[in-house]
């Protein structure tokens, strides 16, 4: 039996995507009330677009634009056209101006602006409901999520990665661009120029895109995706504004089992998806006007990153994120995206798999820094946070003090399991050994337990150590430095760029042969700053 969803979903849908079962396999496409007035442009393979840019499959979608493969026939070549949503068309959007922010001086920043996926065009295209912006990108590969595991045997390969990611934040800081939405999916890697010589058979075949019976992508007609909205009163609407068809786009690349597309993929990066961008020039008119803040700026309105990328700070008060925004929260950002990149791992929270419940992510996020700050945290709760009741204020500081000795009987305990496994208690050293040496399948459901390690047993599977101890202890020094609590006492992206760590990506021996005077090692009480 069909479901029927209820009337009150249509003004606020949770998500854009929707599963629909189809040829007996599971296919995320657009919800289709996303194709209301003020949403997607009905695009479908096979239309041009501009003339010359022809549709032939679908790449993805987000919560504010949909990207097509297509095929440019004046320059023979493949790229992805991103078309937004009408009601984010517009060139206030906070796309459209970090484009023209970054592009000021194209001819002096050109190599810094190689390391950015920005449009090398843009063009409007009329819709049904108003008008919709097209940016023109560069076809690029798959994001940084498994980038351990494609180029794990090449640590320097690695390294030159992340130091490309710091130069790019470095440059979009310098033209008063925040990224806000920095994480391993909006990294991607490049093609080799190879690419574009495939005809659209070779590509569809390179990318393992599933074909019918004829040769063709598969698409869902919109009868069958229809059937679930029989019941809501905006049903003959929604049968106008949608697409005939639904095409499911190349979210779940495979890349790690498809080594003829392996063999186009560069180890080199670009840095993608500005709709959550912002200039922090803009925050300080802004800050404790919430009303003004919603009509002025969506991506200042929202958090941006997704829970494992937030900073801290988001987490612990209670006002508008705004308050929080600027380049103390990216560089918290790149920070995870450096390690994740290097191992695989994320250096708070376990699982390092991405997603979860977001409240449960904040709380272990929480829960796993006052681990490793120390304890006494809790008064930076109390004080930083907006202002409350003498009885909140006492009420949070007995709460806090009941669970710290808590947490710090599990931080002893995982040290102690950390020293017996790696031969050491110091946090981001045991990760670093773990997402190097082992290999293990994360559980599929939240599972707590997993979190206070008693699983290190059952890790089984025992790969080569390719990276150095010089590259392991300099990039912990790094890390060290850029997750500190305060926002204003973390690393400057200047001092980053320049840390040594980076410097053995630029050695084929991967050493440094003069190593700098002093390599910080911090002390208890850097754990507080």
């Amino acid at each position: 039996m069909a479901e029927i969803l209820s009337e009150s979903s249509i003004e606020s849908i949770p998500h854009t995507i929707k599963t629909i079962t189809f040829n007996g396999e599971n296919w995320n496409v657009e919800d289709p009330r996303q194709f209301l007035p003020g949403g997607f442009y009905p695009a479908y393979p096979g239309q041009t677009l501009s003339d010359h840019f022809v549709i032939r499959h679908k790449l993805g979608f987000g919560a504010t634009a949909a990207t097509w493969l297509c095929r440019d026939t004046v320059r023979e070549e493949w790229v992805a056209v991103k078309v937004l949503k009408s009601k984010d068309s517009s060139e206030n959007s906070p796309e459209f101006r970090a484009l023209v922010l970054l592009q000021q001086d194209k001819e002096r920043d050109a190599e810094l602006l190689d390391l950015l996926g920005l449009a090398r065009e843009h063009f409007w295209i009329q819709g049904a409901h108003g008008s919709h912006l097209c940016l023109v990108l560069p076809l690029l590969g798959p994001n940084l999520t498994h980038a351990f595991r494609l180029f794990g045997k090449s640590p320097l390969a690695l390294i030159a990665m992340c130091h490309d990611m710091t130069k790019a934040m470095r440059f979009m800081h310098r033209k008063g661009v925040c990224h806000g939405d920095f994480t391993p999916m909006n990294v991607l890697l490049r093609f080799a120029d190879e690419i574009h010589q495939l005809d659209e058979e070779a590509l569809f075949e390179l990318l393992r895109i599933p074909l019918d019976k004829d040769g063709k992508p598969w698409m869902i007609p919109k009868s069958h995706v229809l059937r679930f909205y029989t019941g809501l009163k905006v049903f003959k609407d929604l049968n106008t504004s949608c697409p005939e068809y639904f095409v499911a786009g190349l979210e779940n690349l495979d890349t790690l089992s498809n080594k003829p597309l392996r063999q186009y993929l560069l180890p080199k990066i670009k840095v993608i998806d500005f709709g959550c961008s912002y200039n922090p020039a803009d925050l300080s008119s802004l800050r404790g006007d919430l009303d003004k803040i919603r009509k002025t700026s969506k991506a200042l309105s929202l958090t941006g990153c997704p829970p494992p990328w937030r900073p801290p700070e988001m987490y612990y008060r209670r006002r508008a994120p705004c308050y929080f925004r600027g380049s103390a929260g990216d560089i918290w950002a790149l920070g995870i995206t450096i390690f994740r990149t290097f191992c695989g791992l994320g250096p708070f929270c376990f699982p390092a798999e991405p997603y979860g419940t977001h409240m449960g992510y904040g709380k272990q996020m929480l829960s796993e820094l006052h681990e490793y700050w120390g304890p006494q945290n809790w008064q930076m709760v109390t004080r930083e946070d907006a202002p409350r009741s003498p009885k909140e204020f006492r009420d949070l500081a007995e709460r806090c003090e009941s669970i710290e000795a808590k947490r710090l009987e599990r931080r002893d305990r995982n040290r102690k399991l950390w020293l017996g496994k790696f031969g050491t208690s110091d946090r981001f050293e045991a990760l670093l050994l773990w997402g190097l040496r082992y290999d293990e399948k994360p559980p599929a459901k939240y599972d707590e337990s997993w979190y206070g390690l008693p699983q290190l047993q059952r890790l089984g599977i025992v790969r080569p150590l390719y990276a150095t101890q010089v590259q392991m202890d300099l990039l912990c020094d790094l890390m060290r430095k850029m997750f500190r609590r305060l926002p204003a006492n973390r690393l400057p992206l200047k001092e980053v760029e320049e840390h040594p760590w980076f410097l053995l990506g630029s050695q084929p021996d991967g050493t440094i042969a003069s190593m700098p005077g002093s390599v910080y090692v911090p002390t208890e009480a850097d754990y507080y700053k």
